[in-house]
């Protein structure tokens, strides 16, 4: 059986930046999500993988009190690890995965697993529950089905170039053609 769900990038050239890292690990933990989500489960340990400029690998790992199958459970979990990486030196690769696998915690909000209270939505607005992350990113899995990988993403994934998704056939798991 599966152990873990994940995906990983090596980038064409090293990114530098806490944004940057952001960015491509907004990119990589919907698509991992969406992994999850279709094999109808959850993952309660969230790991991120950096491998830098000169080969040196760092994993860094939380183990949640429920499993979670949302992009933006899986970000609120991996963002801080990340944020402990000085990125200065050069990132090479840079990699989600999630493990420990269960159904999903839908009745726990978001605010409970990890304290993201105020992140995103309205001001003053309460923040959206699991339940509801659950079902926004299965409508995004349903538009990317009819519509393709392309038709829709998360808005901090959109860079100067337009937006970026970890995209199946030929280059699954990989950069898109032009580079980046």
């Amino acid at each position: 059986p599966t152990k873990s769900i994940g995906h990983e990038e090596t980038f064409p050239t090293d990114l530098y930046t806490h944004e940057e890292l952001q960015r491509e690990l907004v990119r990589l933990a919907d698509a991992v999500a969406a992994r999850l989500r279709a094999h109808g489960t959850g993952a309660r340990t969230v790991s991120v993988k950096v491998r830098f400029a000169g080969f040196e690998t760092v994993t860094r790992s939380v183990t949640l009190p429920s499993p979670v199958a949302t992009a933006h459970a899986l970000l609120a979990a991996a963002t801080p690890l990340l944020a402990t990486l000085d990125p200065t030196p050069g990132v090479r690769l840079l990699g989600i995965a999630g493990s420990q696998f269960g159904p999903p915690a839908e009745q726990m909000s978001l605010t409970d697993l990890l304290d993201t209270a105020g992140e995103g939505g309205q001001p003053g607005a309460p923040p959206a529950s699991a339940a509801e992350w659950q079902a926004a990113e299965e409508t995004m899995d349903a538009i990317r089905s009819r519509f393709g990988s392309t038709a829709i993403g998360p808005a901090s994934a959109v860079s100067d170039r337009g937006l970026r998704v970890v995209r199946k056939g030929a280059q699954q798991w990989g950069p898109d053609q032009e580079g980046g």
